[in-house]
């Protein structure tokens, strides 16, 4: 919504040139599709020159003319979208465009899941948007509730990969921050024999065995704090590393394990691009060991990196078997095909 409400400024008048960054990138495939309609209308009616900026393969392929392919600040090479995608010269293009999704091409294995009893259930699960007033109960108003997720029943096993997909407002994200406590809900919600009806059931153990990543690391990341703080944090509330030696190295591994160099520990939020924000907070998530690792939502936690840096840092997680991964994701192209 917050990008389609920023688009809606392309109808102002004597615009000439528009830079698009990401234009699409938290948008599920269908609102994506409605939003680059609607800027191929305004480009046809008003002649402007249009900038796409952005690491998603199917956007470019689908509204550009022309492609340049740039890398640590040069450009790789040139040329009309078709040439590229179906001739690329440079090492670096043919590694971007081999790491679009592909249902043939796996991350990891077929694997069943090491106990057939579930790690963690939800059963008959809703969360309703909107909270009573008392000063709104004692003049009789009514409480107009939003209905973000309507008894949902899913469950995780132990080491198993669960994908959860659903359009823009379908209610993935509502549910993954309920079972996290950051939403009121109903129902139960079981994990590893513990029933939990409210986030007041939700110990330390708990959080420590059920982490969140959330989809934009500029809003999760504290701006005033160094990487070795943020990811030091979890260390210290959850007593996974004694001594400032033991710290320091525990944080050098994470920031390795998830494809950043140890010296960026030293770093602040806004000394890294978006990708390496995104795995920073994958980094701290994983402090912690967790047992349930909830990739929360949209074009999730690799939306802000492309296709080449997700593969990188999934393949790892993926192949954990100790912990259970639920990946939040809203449907996403899969191809770079012209239409």
């Amino acid at each position: 919504m917050k990008n389609s409400v920023s688009s809606s400024r392309l109808c102002l008048p004597a615009i000439r040139n528009i830079l698009f960054d990401e234009p699409t990138t938290a948008l599920d495939v269908i609102t994506a599709r409605q939003i680059l309609d609607l800027l191929s209308e305004i480009q046809e009616k008003t002649g402007v020159v249009v900038l796409y900026i952005s690491h998603d393969l199917a956007l470019v392929s689908r509204v550009a003319w022309r492609v340049s392919v740039i890398y640590r600040g040069e450009i790789m090479e040139s040329r009309d979208v078709e040439s590229v995608f179906t001739h690329p010269e440079k090492e670096y293009t043919r590694a971007l465009i081999g790491a679009v999704p592909n249902p043939a091409r796996r991350l990891v294995g077929e694997r069943t899941p090491e106990d057939d009893k579930p790690l963690v259930e939800a059963d008959k699960v809703t969360v309703q948007y909107g909270r009573y007033s008392f000063l709104g109960s004692l003049m009789g108003r009514e409480v107009d509730r939003v209905l973000g997720n309507n008894a949902v029943s899913l469950s995780v096993g132990h080491g198993e990969i669960l994908g959860t997909v659903g359009e823009s407002g379908s209610g993935k994200s509502t549910l993954a921050k309920a079972m996290t406590g950051l939403n009121p809900f109903t129902g139960e919600i079981r994990f590893d024999g513990r029933t939990i009806k409210s986030a007041r059931d939700m110990d330390k153990a708990y959080r420590c065995d059920v982490q969140l990543i959330f989809q934009h690391p500029d809003a999760s990341l504290n701006p005033r704090h160094r990487i070795r703080e943020i990811l030091s944090r979890p260390l210290d509330l959850y007593g996974l590393a004694s001594g400032a030696e033991a710290r320091a190295e525990k944080i050098g591994d994470l920031l390795e394990g998830v494809r950043l160099p140890r010296d960026y520990a030293e770093r602040f939020p806004h000394q890294l691009f978006g990708g390496e924000k995104q795995r920073a907070a994958i980094a701290r998530a994983f402090a912690s060991r967790p047992r349930l690792d909830s990739m929360c939502p949209c074009r999730h936690p690799s939306s802000s990196c492309c296709w080449n840096c997700s593969a990188r840092w999934a393949r790892p997680i993926c192949s954990s078997s100790t912990t259970s991964t639920w990946f939040v994701r809203s449907p996403e192209r899969q191809n770079y095909t012209r239409a």
